[in-house]
């Protein structure tokens, strides 16, 4: 149950930081580097969360 609330809340941390950025820079010029690298994170857990940007 824990890991779930956890694994939510990165979800919505990396969306939120993710739509911070689409919002200032656009979609195209963001990429999942740029978000993680925002969010001090490894793109391999980025891609753990999403498949996509």
């Amino acid at each position: 149950m824990r890991e779930n609330k956890i694994r939510n809340e990165r979800k919505s941390e990396i969306m939120d930081y993710a739509m911070k950025l689409f919002a200032e820079s656009g979609y195209e010029n963001t990429t999942i580097e740029h978000i993680a690298e925002g969010l001090d994170m490894d793109v391999e857990l980025c891609y753990k969360y999403f498949e996509s940007k």
